[in-house]
């Protein structure tokens, strides 16, 4: 649940910044479309490393990703 949360929240910014998931592997920063297909979908947990390249080409600040609230069952 945790990883669809903040692919979620990584595919909100992302759009956004107008930026396709392509946009997103050029230039500094790059991170592999497909490999951010995984993220946004949940299947892949990310490094810190990968959050700040994110973070930085999306321009917002790493809280901006963890800032929300899991709702208990």
């Amino acid at each position: 649940m945790f990883l669809k949360i903040i692919g979620d929240r990584i595919k909100t910014y992302r759009e956004k910044a107008d930026l396709t998931q392509e946009d997103m592997a050029e230039g500094k920063y790059a991170i592999e479309y497909k490999y951010l297909q995984r993220i946004e979908y949940g299947q892949k947990n990310i490094t810190l490393k990968t959050v700040f390249k994110i973070c930085k080409k999306l321009n917002i600040h790493p809280k901006n990703l963890f800032d929300f609230k899991i709702k208990n069952k």
